[in-house]
C-alpha cells in the first residue's frame, strides 16, 4: 500500500471542501428557483418584477359655462375650474374680448383679481380696440380700476373709434370718482381724443357741470386749445350753468376761433339771449366789437 504524504491530505481535504461548498451554492440556487416558481404558481409576483407605481394625474373637466360668462358674474370657483382645465386665461371670444374685459365690465373685482394673479394680460384690447381698464372706468367701477392700475394697466392708452384715453371714458359716463382716481394716478387733462376735443370738452358736450367743475378745479384748460371754446359750446347749447361755472373758473369772454367769433357771438346766433346777457355782464363782446377795439 502507497503511503499517503501529508501534501496529499491536505490537497484532498481542499477538493472536498470545494465540493461541498459548489454543492452547497447549487442547493440554495436550486431552492430559491423552486421557492419563486411556487409564488409565481400562487399568482404571486416578484418585487423587482413589478414595475413601480405612479400616480395618474387626476382629469378636471371643463365648466358647462364659458369663462367669459363666469367672470361677468363673479364666478370665482368657475373661473378656476376653467384655469384647472386648462382654458388660456386671455382666451378669446367672438368679440375679440377677454376674461378679464368681462370681469372689468361688470366690476366683479374678486373675479378680476383672481384673473390677473393667473397672469391675465391687462391691456389687451378687443375687436373694438377697448381695454378692461376703459372697460370698468366707463362702468364707474371705481374698484377694478384701481385694481387694474396697480398691476400695469396704462391710462393713457387710447380706445375706440374716438381713440380716447381711459379719462375721457369716465367723464362721458360722469363717473366723479373714476375720474378723481385716475387724476390722482397721473391722468392728463389736457389729452385730446382724435377729434382734438380734450376731457372738458366732452363734458360740456354732455351737458355735465359737476364734472365741468372737477376737472376745471384740477387744471383743465378752460379756453380750449384752438378749436371750438367749452364756452362757445356751452353758449351756443344754452347751458348757462356751465357757462357760470367756466366764467367763475377763469374762462376768456372773448376768446375767438375761426372767423373771430366769440361766445357771444354763438350765442345770439342760436337765440341764446339768457347767456348772452350773462356773458355781456361778464364783459363778454361779438368779434366785430372786438374788431372795433382793436
Amino acid at each position: 500500500m502507497t503511503q499517503k504524504t501529508g501534501n496529499d491530505l491536505t490537497n484532498r481535504f481542499r477538493l472536498e471542501i470545494q465540493s461541498t461548498c459548489v454543492i452547497s451554492l447549487c442547493a440554495v440556487k436550486t431552492i430559491i428557483t423552486i421557492t419563486l416558481s411556487g409564488l409565481a404558481l400562487l399568482g404571486c409576483k416578484s418585487i423587482a418584477a413589478e414595475p413601480a407605481k405612479t400616480k395618474s394625474a387626476v382629469k378636471v373637466e371643463t365648466p358647462s359655462i364659458p369663462i367669459h360668462q363666469a367672470a361677468y358674474k363673479g364666478s370665482v370657483d368657475i373661473i378656476k375650474q376653467h384655469l384647472a382645465a386648462g382654458t388660456a386665461v386671455d382666451s378669446t371670444n367672438q368679440y375679440g374680448s377677454t376674461p378679464l374685459h368681462y370681469a372689468a365690465r361688470s366690476g366683479k373685482a374678486n373675479a378680476a383679481k383672481l384673473l390677473i394673479a393667473s397672469q391675465a394680460k391687462v391691456n389687451l384690447k378687443d375687436s373694438k380696440e377697448i381695454t378692461p381698464l376703459h372697460m370698468a372706468a366707463s362702468g364707474g367701477h371705481s374698484a377694478v380700476v384701481a385694481l387694474l392700475l396697480a398691476n400695469g394697466a396704462d391710462h393713457k392708452i387710447t380706445c375706440g373709434e374716438r381713440k380716447e384715453p381711459a379719462l375721457f371714458a369716465a367723464v362721458n359716463k360722469n363717473r366723479t370718482e373714476v375720474v378723481k382716481l385716475l387724476l390722482s394716478k397721473g391722468a392728463d387733462l389736457q389729452a385730446k381724443d382724435a377729434f382734438a376735443a380734450t376731457a372738458i370738452d366732452s363734458a360740456v358736450d354732455k351737458g355735465l357741470p359737476e364734472m365741468v367743475m372737477l376737472l376745471a378745479k384740477n387744471g383743465a384748460n378752460v379756453n380750449g386749445s384752438g378749436g371750438t371754446s367749452p364756452l362757445h359750446k356751452a353758449a351756443s347749447t344754452g347751458q348757462k350753468e356751465i357757462v357760470e361755472i367756466l366764467i367763475a373758473n377763469k374762462a376768456n369772454v372773448n376768446v375767438t376761433i375761426a372767423f373771430g367769433d366769440t361766445p357771444l357771438d354763438w350765442a345770439l346766433r342760436n337765440g341764446k339771449n339768457d347767456i348772452a346777457a350773462i356773458l355781456k355782464k361778464n364783459g363778454g363782446k361779438t368779434g366785430e366789437e372786438l374788431e372795433a377795439t382793436n
